[in-house]
């Protein structure tokens, strides 16, 4: 018996072009997943607006993000430190059931300066922060003080994007609503502080 009469290797090489023509599909489909969740950003900025903030969408390497901020959180969201409510994803691996789109408190800005300032910001906060409840703290993401996966509450929720939408949405609203006036609470502090 040699390596080749493995029933998975025969079975592959039976079917090899049509396994190879599927396996390709799943570029295709982080592709198109990718491409719908940046045709969200309307839908986001009419939350944020509402809520008083602004927001932009940036590219960084394989990384997309939905960001927003309050106008007195310096929302030119260039590369100085600062807080942001973001939904962020990689486009390399989103959709696979485990790389999920996550929405939270994130931090712009360099790796040294952004886990210096997170760093600072959960040693004031991190108690407020974890009685939230549905954010992850303890994961050593440089940028991210506070975030969670958005997981769509159905398995075939591309059957139903809008409420998927809605999900995401209403997570973007919830981190805002737990997280802006705290940021708003530190910056007032390290204005004074400043002085």
């Amino acid at each position: 018996m040699t390596a080749l009469d493995d029933k998975r290797i025969r079975f592959y090489l039976e079917n090899q072009e049509l396994i190879d023509t599927w396996a390709g599909l799943a570029s295709d489909t982080r592709s198109a997943f990718s491409d719908w969740l940046i045709d969200l950003r309307s839908p986001i900025d009419d939350v944020v607006d509402r809520l008083g903030g602004v927001t932009r969408v940036r590219d960084v390497d394989r990384w997309k993000i939905h960001m927003a901020a309050r106008p007195t959180w310096n929302s030119t969201f260039d590369d100085d430190a600062r807080f942001i409510i973001a939904v962020e994803w990689n486009t390399s691996d989103v959709g696979v059931p485990s790389k999920l789109p996550y929405v939270g408190l994130r931090i712009c800005g360099g790796d040294a300066e952004a886990r210096e300032l997170r760093t600072r910001f959960l040693d004031r906060f991190g108690d407020r922060l974890r009685a939230f409840g549905a954010y992850q703290f303890g994961n050593p993401r440089t940028w991210w003080p506070a975030w969670r996966y958005v997981a769509p509450e159905d398995e075939r929720w591309w059957e139903h994007t809008d409420e998927y939408q809605d999900l995401l949405l209403e997570s973007i609203e919830r981190a805002w609503n737990d997280f802006a006036p705290i940021v708003d609470e530190w910056l007032t502090v390290s204005k004074v502080s400043a002085e």
